[in-house]
């Protein structure tokens, strides 16, 4: 049998937590079953004492408006005293006012903030606790709007102690509501950001400096910590790898940054970047860099050496097979191109490399052409040129994100669920960085043929990481393309741009 109740209390501490059970200790003025007079000293406070059991992270010294169920089983404590369990039903903090009005604010607009206010100061507690609005007094504010305000706060005052706390700070309540879907309850949450509240940096929006103001406003004390100098040496990683491309610097620039920027933690970096049980950085000769980037840049690797040294399937065992397809693709082919296209018959991954109007797409026209059989999948990172190969080859091409099938959140077709296609092209590769190429290659299977193409003359990718450059050093089968066509040879750009990249003065020819 259970017995429901619904008081006010203190949370004063938790003295077990055993799984994913917690039992706290709690202060009452409110007569409840089961608790006893508590006594300090000798001296009746006029208060009660009891322990309830939860699943939830509570705060010590927090009000709260709590409501439990009473059941038969009992539990002794260390002193011998018989509790019977009282577990927790729900729960909601009592902020007080100021922390009332905060959470109001973050939950209308600002006129009809003014207008309640002026009206009712203690319109949470009202609203909370049932009691009758006026709504004549409220003009502009209909029953309609009045019911979708008291919802509001009826479903999400359980996150208000932390919104209060955040709020004034400049983060909004979608901000809060992003951190809170990553860490499931406001409670959970909350105890995440007392141990690194650095963890804010992970909201999109909100860099390093704008949070290392507030937590040196929040928690001083983490002024010389561990999490600020990592939340830091993180930052300066991640800004020059988006800025540059570069996945490492030199240990001697990250010095040089922390001195400037956070020189009371130097030492503690010092300290932890030789120790060899931290697992957010990894140190090679006179080079730092994130241990995420070298993992990503070691999977890529590893991936693409299993699809290389997978069992080789041969589509043609004739002869005259390019001969075939020069008259499928109606124009000889050169001697690079041929060699790019055969060399599938003996490679599961080729990589074909060449400047401006040396037929990088005519090569994959003839690669479709030669494997028009298989199931074929054309991708690149931009849209324009997923339009020029299907404009040139007259195939479906898209980009690497609608390949993956991204939804906003993530890749549909991934390690998991890879692709069904069996000859994967991608085109102007150079522009991917290692976040995408990461996942274009988890997503393809052993066994596939994978064509990487690409200019090593273009622009590095936007983003961490150069994958198309550090390939071009690799022992994978590399196809380079010299020769500029006719219709390129006509173009003064084309012509032009490829003087400037041999560094001759096209002025001068």
């Amino acid at each position: 049998m259970e017995n429901k109740h619904t008081f006010e209390c203190t949370v004063l501490n938790k003295i077990r937590h055993i799984n994913d059970w917690r039992i706290y200790t709690f202060v009452t003025d409110e007569s409840v079953p089961h608790t006893i007079p508590l006594k300090i000293k000798g001296t009746h406070h006029g208060k009660n004492f009891g322990r309830l059991t939860c699943f939830n992270d509570m705060t010590r010294n927090t009000k709260y408006v709590i409501s439990i169920s009473i059941r038969n089983s009992k539990n002794k404590d260390q002193n011998g005293i018989c509790y019977k369990n009282l577990y927790l039903e729900t729960y909601y903090p009592i902020l007080g006012e100021e922390a009332d009005q905060d959470f109001l604010k973050a939950i209308v607009s600002e006129a009809r903030y003014d207008l309640i206010m002026s009206v009712y100061p203690d319109f949470i507690d009202l609203v909370r606790n049932g009691k009758e609005i006026d709504l004549n007094l409220l003009p502009g504010i209909k029953e309609k709007t009045f019911a979708i305000i008291r919802d509001k706060v009826t479903i999400n005052y359980w996150k208000a102690e932390l919104m209060s706390w955040l709020l004034p700070l400049g983060i909004t309540e979608k901000m809060i509501q992003k951190l809170i879907g990553r860490y499931k309850t406001p409670d959970a949450l909350k105890v995440a950001l007392k141990g690194n509240p650095y963890i804010l940096t992970e909201i999109h929006g909100l860099g390093f400096f704008r949070v290392d103001d507030m937590v040196m406003k929040m928690f001083p004390e983490k002024r010389v910590s561990r999490e600020r100098m990592m939340a830091f040496v993180t930052y300066q990683l991640q800004h020059v790898g988006n800025t540059s491309g570069h996945t490492v610097i030199s240990k001697a620039d990250i010095l040089v940054y922390i001195k400037k920027s956070i020189p009371e933690c130097e030492a503690l970096y010092k300290i932890m970047a030789n120790s060899p049980t931290q697992e957010l950085l990894i140190t090679y000769n006179e080079f730092v860099g994130l241990k995420r980037y070298h993992d990503a840049e070691k999977y890529i690797y590893e991936k693409l050496k299993k699809i290389a040294d997978a069992p080789i399937e041969v589509m043609h065992n004739e002869n005259d097979y390019i001969f075939m397809t020069e008259e499928k693709i109606g124009f000889k082919l050169s001697e690079e191109q041929k060699e790019a296209i055969e060399s599938l018959q003996t490679n599961n991954l080729v990589i074909i490399v060449g400047s401006a109007g040396v037929g990088k797409t005519s090569s994959i026209q003839g690669i479709i052409h030669e494997y028009d059989e298989w199931d074929i999948l054309l991708c690149s990172l931009s849209a324009k040129a997923a339009d020029r190969m299907r404009e040139i080859t007259g195939k479906e091409a898209f980009t690497i994100h609608r390949a993956l099938g991204y939804d906003g959140k993530g890749f549909a077709y991934n390690e998991r669920s890879p692709l069904h296609n069996k000859v994967i092209i991608i085109d102007e590769a150079s522009m991917a960085n290692l976040y995408i190429f990461k996942s274009l290659i988890e997503a393809i299977s052993i066994g596939s043929k994978l064509v990487i193409v690409g200019d090593d003359g273009q622009l590095p990718p936007i983003g961490a990481g150069n994958v198309f450059q550090d390939l071009l050093q690799s022992e994978f089968k590399i196809c380079r393309l010299t020769k500029i066509y006719r219709q390129a040879q006509r173009s003064g750009i084309i012509v032009d741009a490829n003087y400037i990249r041999k560094g001759i003065n096209p002025f001068k020819q």
